[in-house]
């Protein structure tokens, strides 16, 4: 799986989920959010090689919610967390269907942070080259 597409998956779940009533970001920007809003981040992926031509990849992410009610911050904050548990412990990532794991919260300066995994095997086939020509000479002894 390719990291933008995973991140594409999350904000249309997100956005099924959640309605147009909140703003997805994917990218930081330099004047602030609009609240109420998402901001979905890969903080860290890894590719190790698991058997033959097959990669383990782990890709982590973390869904930020900036919450618009001022007093109950942390109330709307873990509201939200519940519906996102739910909403993306499987997500739908073209032709596959990937398993989030490793599912958290935690809710820091009235933002909350929401943490999943989502992994995968990929497949790379080794390039071949092709067989040059083999020539034999031979001679037989009479």
């Amino acid at each position: 799986m390719i990291v933008n597409s995973i991140i594409d998956a999350i904000c249309i779940t997100i956005n099924d989920e959640f309605s147009d009533a909140y703003t997805i970001y994917t990218e930081s920007i330099k004047q602030g959010f609009e609240e109420p809003c998402f901001f979905i981040h890969n903080f860290s992926a890894t590719n190790n090689l698991f058997l033959g031509n097959r990669y383990f990849r782990e890709s982590m992410f973390c869904i930020n919610y900036f919450p618009l009610e001022i007093n109950k911050k942390n109330k709307e904050c873990h509201d939200i967390a519940e519906r996102l548990y739910e909403c993306l412990e499987w997500l739908d990532v073209g032709d596959n269907l990937l398993r989030g794991i490793g599912l958290k919260h935690d809710i820091l300066d009235g933002v909350l942070n929401f943490y999943v995994n989502y992994n995968s095997f990929e497949y790379k086939p080794k390039g071949t080259t092709p067989m040059g020509e083999v020539v034999k000479n031979l001679r037989v002894k009479e």
